[in-house]
């Protein structure tokens, strides 16, 4: 057995683990198996884990995270200990400032190569991308960025924090939307004919003719100047076209009709793959281990389904909470049904209902309303007598919504049907929250329709998970405290079913007991 370094020991401020650390970093590295999944409940502190593990093997590591603001959180926290890389548009450009890495003419020139840039060695950008393929530190990068550029080389272990939506990273990635001015009639006859090798070498070949026009176009100027406005506007679109030109080759060696849903709206033909299974394999790569880590991963069952790995690959690790459930309860306020078919009904008991919660219990505090939809927040928001209280945001003012309700004097209550993920309100911030309509994927949407057909299990998860992730948003410490209401009917039923899509931490608060 492995002796486990301490946080000092490697390098960081801190002396020693928080309970639970050290045994499950202990079993991560004594495992023998390459998959290992990791359900890790607030407050086990993942991203020390993961340093931990990569730095006691002496090994080299790649992190993954969605965001890039959870980058900065991995800066913060273990400084240059790790390197946190970003796409270009994130770094300047050291030949002008005013313009970002991703717009560098070096990378528009046929005859030149980036590093005869003559401020090539001061750009930052190069700089800690020649660090990441040392290796010399833990590399700490976002999905999207590690999806796109395939440079890095592959470690011994990577590690997928929030890997519950690691297969909507890749679908992401993955889809596709063609121009229709790159869809000639011949081309869409072969299409039509199922001859698609033959359609994608036919539409790739207008997009290359394209972007040789806006090539040609560059030619005009005697010097390639980066704040020029018409030469940035040309290299733009050469790099969206170039871009383009290798996701439809990529499409070419990959698509069949049964992996890919195809629609089109007035603009585009759209390529979007079912499953992200089959790319599992080529991005998430790793010498050693892959550990995915979340506060609600996909059960092994769930994992072998979206990510196409086996049970005997995997190891399931579970970390107990540190949080006491009498901090964090659940309680069941069944109201009425919320299914989209009894909704006109629904809404009249259920905003009494929440009225009266809050004025008995949270009338000096501050909560979250997790919403079945806009129009049940709307809705609330236009008829609950609490409404002066109320905040609700929209798809163009979430971060500044947020921001507000933060900043807000209680009482305080925010609206939403999208703060189940990503958002943490402690203490005062939030004390109560209510999930108010489980959230189904929409079945009118063909891609959920097939999804569910081929994997019902995975669709019961993504319900389960998001309604997990909802009741972590108001508690992020032990000495906080946050009550979670339940008031749609519909759970009872959807949680005898899929128990095993619900964490332990979930289920303390549920019954009240570790």
């Amino acid at each position: 057995m492995q002796q486990i370094k301490q946080p000092h020991e490697l390098g960081l401020s801190y002396e020693s683990y928080r309970q639970g650390q050290k045994e499950i970093i202990q079993r991560i590295i004594d495992s023998e198996k390459h998959y290992i999944i990791l359900e890790a409940p607030t407050g086990a502190g993942k991203s020390l884990i993961a340093f931990s593990v990569i730095k006691n093997m002496d090994a080299t590591g790649i992190i993954l995270i969605k965001t890039k603001q959870l980058q900065d959180q991995y800066s913060k926290s273990f400084g240059n200990n790790v390197l946190v890389l970003k796409g270009k548009n994130n770094y300047p450009c050291a030949l002008n400032p005013r313009v970002t890495r991703e717009d560098c003419v070096f990378e528009f020139l046929k005859d030149k190569k980036i590093t005869d840039c003559p401020k090539f060695n001061s750009c930052k950008y190069e700089q800690i991308k020649r660090e990441a393929l040392h290796f010399d530190k833990i590399v700490v990068t976002n999905y999207a960025y590690f999806l796109s550029q395939r440079f890095l080389r592959t470690p011994d272990i990577l590690v997928l924090d929030e890997c519950h939506s690691a297969e909507q990273e890749i679908i992401k990635h993955a889809k596709i939307s063609i121009p229709y001015r790159f869809i000639t009639s011949e081309a869409r006859a072969l299409f039509e004919n199922e001859d698609y090798e033959a359609f994608f070498t036919e539409v790739n070949n207008k997009v290359e003719e394209e972007t040789k026009e806006y090539y040609n176009q560059l030619k005009y100027y005697e010097q390639f100047d980066n704040t020029n406005e018409h030469i940035l506007k040309l290299q733009r679109k050469i790099r969206a076209l170039v871009t383009l030109y290798e996701n439809i080759k990529f499409l070419k060696t990959t698509f069949s009709q049964d992996k890919w849903y195809v629609s089109s709206d007035t603009k585009y033909l759209r390529f979007e793959p079912y499953f992200g299974t089959w790319f599992f394999d080529v991005f998430y790569q790793a010498k050693q281990k892959v550990i995915l880590m979340s506060a609600t991963p996909p059960s092994v069952e769930v994992a072998e389904s979206l990510f196409g790995i086996t049970k005997d690959e995997i190891e399931y690790l579970k970390m107990p909470s540190t949080f006491s459930p009498a901090i964090r309860p659940i309680k069941l306020v069944l109201t009425t049904n919320l299914g989209h078919k009894h909704l006109a009904k629904a809404l009249p008991k259920v905003i009494a209902v929440i009225d009266r919660i809050i004025t008995e219990h949270h009338n000096t505090e501050k909560g979250l309303l997790h919403c079945k939809n806009y129009n049940v927040a709307r809705y609330i928001l236009s008829h609950s007598a609490l409404s002066e209280y109320m905040m609700l945001h929209d798809s163009t003012n979430r971060a500044e919504t947020l921001d507000r309700f933060k900043n807000a004097k209680p009482p305080a209550i925010l609206l939403s049907p999208s703060f189940q993920e990503g958002v943490d309100l402690p203490y005062d911030e939030c004390r109560f929250q209510m999930l108010v309509g489980l959230q189904f994927p929409s079945l009118a949407d063909k891609i959920v329709q097939h999804r569910k057909t081929v994997n019902p299990s995975a669709y019961n998860w993504e319900v389960a998970r998001s309604i997990v992730q909802a009741y972590g948003r108001g508690l992020r410490a032990q000495d906080d405290y946050c009550v979670f209401y339940i008031l749609d009917t519909n759970f009872v039923w959807f949680f005898k079913q899929n128990k095993a899509f619900f964490t332990d931490y979930f289920k303390e608060g549920l019954s009240g007991k570790k």
